[in-house]
C-alpha cells in the first residue's frame, strides 16, 4: 500500500495490512479443524447461526449441527441453515444431564444462556442484562449421537 494512502487512514484512526489468516483466530481455528481432521462442528447454543456462518465464511466445508432452544433464536437459524444441506438446526438445549432448566434470558439475546451472567460479562456488554428467565427442556449431551442427526434428517 502507498505511503499516502496508509497516512491517510492511520490518520483516521485506522490501519489496513494484507490479511493472510495465519495469526487471525479464524484462521487459527480453520488450520486447528483441518488439523485435527475434524469433520462435524457441533455448535451449542448457537443463537442464530453466527459461529456456523464464520465457519463457512472460512471455508469449512464439513458438517455443522447447530443447537438452539429459544424459539425466535431458533427461526433465523433455521432459516439461515435451510440452503446448506451440510448444516443442521436443532432446537434443543444441551446440557449435563436431562432436566427442566431456566434459560436466562438477556437483553441481547446472543448472551442469553442456562449459566447465569457473571459481572464482567455485563461490564463488557451493558444490553446483555437478564430480562427473564424461560423454563426448557435440557437433554444430556452424552445422549446426542451424530447419528441421530444424519445427512438424510433435517431438523429444521
Amino acid at each position: 500500500m502507498t505511503g499516502t494512502v496508509r497516512r491517510f487512514v492511520r490518520g483516521r484512526g485506522w490501519d489496513v495490512i494484507r490479511w493472510t489468516g495465519f495469526q487471525h483466530p479464524l484462521g487459527k481455528r480453520m488450520r486447528l479443524l483441518r488439523h485435527y481432521g475434524i469433520t462435524t462442528v457441533l455448535d451449542v447454543g448457537a443463537n442464530e447461526g453466527q459461529y456456523a456462518r464464520e465457519r463457512r465464511m472460512a471455508r469449512y466445508r464439513g458438517r455443522i449441527v447447530s443447537f438452539e432452544p429459544m424459539g425466535e433464536a431458533y427461526a433465523r437459524l433455521a432459516a439461515a441453515a435451510r440452503s446448506d444441506p451440510s448444516w443442521d438446526a436443532v432446537q434443543l438445549a444441551l446440557g449435563d444431564e436431562d432436566k427442566d432448566a431456566d434459560i436466562h434470558v438477556s437483553g441481547n439475546s446472543i448472551s442469553s444462556s442456562l449459566l447465569p451472567m457473571l459481572p464482567a460479562h455485563l461490564e463488557a456488554a451493558v444490553n446483555a442484562s437478564f430480562v427473564g428467565a424461560v423454563p426448557i427442556p435440557c437433554v444430556a449431551s452424552t445422549k446426542c449421537s451424530i447419528s441421530t442427526f444424519g445427512p438424510t434428517t433435517r431438523r429444521t
